[in-house]
């Protein structure tokens, strides 16, 4: 059964297709896919005989997924008729060719022209798929031909070559005529590099004396089959060993002969030799300066060999002063016992006793020995080892000392401590636990861990001082709710710790009453919501005053804008300054009335974000227009300077109008002379605004409160410029809530720069190439644009 691949981005189309296939050839196998990807996948994996491929297609058309298919060794073979409604001039066709297709056919398809079509695919496809296995045949054959005339000649270049020892042929002079492709790679050389060489140049030094002696008796001693060893030098400045394994004459003429040498790398026999002396001398060394005494001794006592360690010991100078009398003699203690247990057991293992010295000093020693027998299996000899433990003795005594200071310190400690033994019973408590616990000796002394720790079982008393253990440059204190023997409760703080050996004790734990701290810290609790319910009073009283304040204000202002235009015509240039100093002062109230109402909604979170897709040019030329009658008032210039096009954001328009906004009036503010200018542009992820100015400059004491709230660097009522402090403020809050941040560069009388960041909505929302449905028209290019106000 012939099958054919579909491939078309619409299912309507592939369903007409493999309908109209069923109808005239329903013998044909027809399978589809939606897509160019999608259809070269399946011709990979199905192998189809005919693919029908549409040429208009998203992502990947039909000329692409062509060239892909016939570029793939697995789909190269597959014919392909083209299908189009749209393609059909005849550069189309030309260019559909050119990508490897064998038909077109235009759209809507002729039923008997797309049988036809298809059967001709079929047979191309078959005629194809005959001549390439005839040739794959053919080639097989001749592979197979030329692999039997070269397999000898191969085996034996083989065997010469690579066979794991180094083959050469020497002439009468010694000249290397002919060396293995492994001898000259184990050397580190190809071939032509050794061959005409003197055998001897590949000797090591001090070594060459011994190679040409047994070349020559190899030459004359044809029998012979090893000798050596001795060094050659590889390439890389290596020594490797190696010994004449065998030797062939050739007969080269009846005048010359050649030799063919056979050496075999022994380089690890050697090492082992090497390592076998180096173990036998470290031994020595080992044994020369053990610190632990060795012995041999006789059966009647003597001792036959002592170490320096066990000379030094003893304190004694040499072997002999030792030897001057029995094992009794020489170590001073009664050996009856241990003579006991040896000849019974065949060896001593960690028998502890005291010795005196040959100077009269005593010292504790462990002694370990054993018999070593001879061949018939009698005891031959004692070997032994002697190892001073005077100190360990010393620091055990010292370790019983330190448990009865411990037993003092923890009976004077303030702090509760309890000792638990493997199964978590009580076994020991100082004074301290007995009043914090309520405890006494005619309690039952070995009560459950679980009596006196709520919620605290056996097994998490030893899980927790494990923890404590491994953490040993920290403290764990757990807190934890305890309970006296009269069954009352209190908090306290828990600190567990696990110990080697203590009599029977295992786990220490310290106990802290936290009953003051607790109330203390209820307190504290009590305190900061009193605090906070102060604050939201303030806020609330801050915003209901400013909107008492607001409301009358405005109508002030609008009805003295109202009598304003009604005097118009009789005012004179003094009621004109007038009206207009009532008015700056009305808007100067109004303004700060209002940035006190947005500071106390943003600091009691009443502030809500109404983000929007924002164009950052035509936001900024808004400000710069609004504020143009503050820049001609103080006659500074002011300018836009746009760095990059798309400078889109996506934020809150209000907050980041205000931001900016605040920063600009402040920029005119401060300023006397000079002018602003503004700067847009994008980083990576990030649009910026930078507010440049020429104004007097923070001085650097200021910076740590350049946005807090009410300050100003000029401050009291004899301050320069009026205001409350609040401009910065509210800006840094305004970008913070719109994920956006405010750098600052300014020194004093040299100006400031203020710039403002916020992500970028190209990196928040990927591009689909699509509008947005915010209904805001794309941005134009502004790359290097320039605008002076």
């Amino acid at each position: 059964m012939s099958t054919l691949l579909a491939i078309d981005d619409r299912a309507d189309n592939l369903v007409a297709l493999k309908a109209l296939l069923r109808n005239v050839k329903p013998e044909y196998r027809v399978i589809t896919a939606l897509s160019g990807a999608e259809g070269v996948r399946m011709a990979c994996e199905e192998q189809p005989d005919v693919i029908l491929l549409d040429i208009s297609m998203p992502e990947m058309d039909g000329f692409e997924v062509c060239e892909l298919l016939k570029g793939k060794p697995e789909t190269r073979h597959i014919p392909i008729i083209l299908l189009t409604a749209y393609h059909t001039d005849a550069k189309s066709r030309v260019y559909g060719l050119e990508q490897g297709a064998e038909a077109f056919l235009s759209k809507p398809i002729d039923e008997g022209e797309l049988v036809a079509q298809v059967n001709a695919m079929l047979r191309l496809k078959e005629a194809e798929d005959h001549l390439r296995g005839e040739k794959d045949e053919l080639e097989q054959r001749v592979r197979e031909r030329t692999k039997a005339l070269e397999q000898s000649r191969r085996q034996y270049q083989f065997l010469f070559d690579f066979a794991p020892d180094i083959y050469c042929t020497l002439d009468s002079a010694n000249r290397i005529v002919s060396i293995n492709q492994y001898g000259a790679s184990y050397l580190g050389y190809d071939k032509q590099e050794v061959e005409g060489r003197s055998f001897l140049d590949f000797v090591a030094d001090g070594e060459k004396d011994i190679a040409s002696s047994i070349v020559e008796i190899a030459r004359g001693d044809f029998s012979r089959r090893a000798s050596g060893p001795f060094q050659l030098v590889t390439h890389a400045g290596n020594r490797i060993w190696v010994a004449l394994r065998a030797n062939v004459p050739q007969r080269v003429s009846e005048e010359e002969s050649e030799v063919l040498l056979i050496l075999h790398d022994v380089t690890e026999e050697q090492k082992v030799l090497t390592a076998l002396h180096d173990n036998e001398r470290q031994l020595r060394t080992l044994y020369e300066n053990l610190s632990i005494g060795i012995y041999r001794s006789t059966l009647e006592g003597k001792i036959i060999f002592a170490n320096p360690a066990l000379l030094s010991m003893l304190r004694c100078e040499s072997l002999e002063e030792l030897q001057s009398g029995n094992l009794q003699q020489q170590f001073a203690y009664d050996r009856n016992e241990f003579e006991r247990i040896i000849e019974r057991y065949n060896s001593v293992s960690g028998y502890e006793t005291r010795i005196r010295r040959n100077d009269g000093s005593w010292i504790d020693v462990r002694e370990n020995a054993v018999v070593v027998p001879d061949e018939a299996g009698e005891t031959q000899y004692y070997e032994g080892t002697l190892e001073d433990i005077t100190e360990k003795v010393r620091t055990e005594k010292e370790l019983l000392v330190s448990e009865r200071r411990f037993r003092l310190l923890t009976e004077t400690a303030k702090d509760a401590i309890l000792g638990f033994d493997e199964r978590g019973r009580l076994l020991l408590w100082n004074r301290a636990a007995a009043t914090l616990f309520y405890l006494d000796d005619r309690q039952e002394r070995e009560c459950a861990c679980e009596t006196l720790f709520r919620d605290l079982h056996r097994d998490d008393l030893f899980r927790f001082a494990g923890i404590q253990k491994a953490q040993a440059d920290s403290t764990q204190v757990l807190e934890m709710t305890c309970m006296r023997s009269d069954g009352s409760e209190f908090p306290a703080d828990l600190t567990l710790s696990e110990i080697e050996s203590f009599d029977r004790v295992k786990v220490f734990a310290i106990v802290r009453d936290i009953s003051q701290r607790k109330k203390d810290e209820r307190e504290r609790e009590e305190a900061l919501r009193l605090a906070r319910e102060a604050l939201r009073v303030k806020d609330l009283f801050i915003a209901n005053m400013s909107h008492e304040i607001r409301t009358p204000l405005n109508a002030m202002l609008g009805f003295i804008s109202l009598l304003q235009d009604a005097l118009a015509e009789s005012l004179d240039d003094e009621l004109e300054e007038y009206f207009r100093i009532v008015q700056e002062s009305g808007s100067r109230l109004l303004n700060t009335v209002h940035h006190i109402l947005d500071l106390s909604r943003i600091e009691s979170g009443g502030i809500t974000r109404q983000r929007s897709q924002l164009d950052m040019v035509q936001l900024l030329e808004s400000i710069l227009k609004e504020l143009q009658p503050a820049l001609l008032e103080k006659r500074l210039t002011s300018g836009l300077v746009v760095e990059d096009a798309n400078l889109v954001v996506h934020a809150d328009r209000y907050m980041i109008t205000q931001a900016i906004s605040n920063i600009v009036e402040n920029a005119i503010k401060y300023s006397e002379r000079g002018g602003v200018i503004v700067r847009t542009g994008k980083t990576d992820d990030e649009v910026y605004v930078s507010i440049k100015d020429s104004g007097i400059g923070i001085g650097e004491d200021f910076f740590p409160r350049l946005f807090a709230e009410f300050t100003q660097e000029s401050e009291g009522y004899t301050k320069k410029y009026q205001g409350l402090g609040l401009g910065l403020a509210l800006a840094k809050r305004y970008t913070e809530l719109n994920d956006g941040r405010i750098e600052v560069e300014s020194a004093k009388h040299r100006g400031s720069t203020f710039t403002l960041y916020f992500p970028s909505a190209d990196a928040l929302v990927p591009s689909t190439g699509t509008s947005t449905g915010t209904g805001m028209p794309p941005a134009s290019p502004r790359s290097g644009d320039r605008r002076q106000d």
